[in-house]
């Protein structure tokens, strides 16, 4: 079975960790990072790449789409039969939007949302005439504690991962006949960049980044007859 495992969101943080990981455990699959911070392509994918992909760029998605497109016929091309493929998705992308709601402007808003929450809709939406005849696919969708309770400050951020979480769940309805997975992994503070302006958060209290990276990337191996809906991950000493 041919396996291709994207990684959005590659160039930074838990996604980077995750994709470096998968990276080294020297699998046959074929492994594609996106992010802001890749590096331009044209008309195919590379193994093992990060590639240049801004999720607030609409002309991006089209040829993203495009070059997605080659790489499943080369796929189909290169197996016994149209279905003899496996995907699995990581949407590691976002970012944090801390302020009190008075002071959030609309461009931030806009911004935040179509990082967090649209990108990853409209990824689906390209991604689904694959995933329809693929032999079975996984998506990981990386929500966080936000996403089932509130914080003071952070009404855009807790607002587009309980959104990030609400589509990991209708899609695990949608897409059930099509063999497809969907894991909602529910995070603690990891010691992301987004934390390195919130000195009232110390990073020594939170998952490492690589302990997060490794433990998501071992969802590429799940068993085919398990179901993992839902993970709650958190640090040591719980909510922060």
């Amino acid at each position: 079975m041919k396996t291709l495992i994207l990684v959005f969101g590659a160039g930074t943080g838990i996604g980077r960790s995750i994709f470096e990981t998968i990276q080294l455990k020297k699998t046959e699959s074929i492994n594609i990072g996106f992010s802001r911070r890749g590096l331009a392509f044209k008309n195919e994918f590379l193994p093992n790449q990060n590639h240049q992909f801004d999720l607030t760029r609409p002309t991006d998605f089209d040829h993203f789409e495009m070059v997605f497109n080659l790489e499943v016929e080369k796929l189909k091309a290169n197996s016994k039969n149209d279905q003899d493929i496996q995907i699995i998705v990581y949407f590691a992308q976002g970012d944090g939007l801390f302020k009190p709601i008075e002071e959030i402007g609309q461009v931030d808003l806009n911004s935040h949302f179509q990082l967090n929450v649209f990108a990853s809709m409209k990824i689906l939406q390209i991604l689904s005439p694959a995933i329809r005849l693929a032999t079975r696919s996984t998506l990981v969708f990386l929500s966080s504690t936000a996403s089932k309770m509130g914080f003071a400050n952070s009404s855009a951020y807790c607002a587009s991962k309980h959104a990030v979480s609400g589509l990991a769940k209708a899609i695990r309805e949608e897409w059930k006949e099509y063999n497809v997975k969907v894991v909602n992994a529910y995070l603690g503070a990891v010691g992301t960049e987004i934390w390195d302006k919130r000195t009232d958060f110390a990073k020594k209290d939170m998952i490492s980044v690589s302990d997060a990276g490794e433990f998501l990337a071992s969802l590429v191996d799940l068993p085919n007859s398990l179901y993992l809906d839902e993970i709650y991950v958190t640090p040591k000493k719980g909510i922060l």
